[in-house]
């Protein structure tokens, strides 16, 4: 084994192997185990939102396979829109589901519940 991947979770610190490896950000870390170095990939990396700020309409893309859900929800917590067909791609236009302008956040869970955000700015 070269290279091991660890998630962090919603947390930012983490301890492996008597290592410990300190982030400003969560999610997924690769560690190149023949050197001392470690790549960071963002959430943004795993869910991509665009346009983002948003109008009408935007699309969710993720590389993750075995989708379980994406859902939008707002500042408060509430889900504005829940996607359950496993789709990688969705094109969403923001009048379907009633938003305004805003923040929200796009979250996707997958079949291991890891679940991976990103911000989504609503004009």
């Amino acid at each position: 084994i070269n290279e091991l991947s660890l998630y962090i979770g919603e947390g930012k610190k983490l301890v492996f192997n008597g290592q410990e490896l300190i982030t400003s950000i969560s999610g997924l870390k690769t560690i190149d185990l023949n050197a001392t170095s470690v790549k960071d990939i963002s959430y943004t990396d795993v869910v991509k939102v665009f346009p983002n700020p948003a109008t009408e309409s935007f699309t969710i893309e993720t590389q993750l396979t075995e989708i379980k859900s994406i859902s939008i929800t707002d500042i408060t917590g509430k889900i504005m829109y829940e996607n359950l067909s496993g789709t990688p791609v969705l094109h969403i236009n923001s009048r379907t589901f009633n938003v305004r302008a805003g923040v929200y956040f796009v979250k996707v869970l997958d079949k291991y519940n890891k679940s991976f955000v990103s911000k989504l700015i609503v004009k």
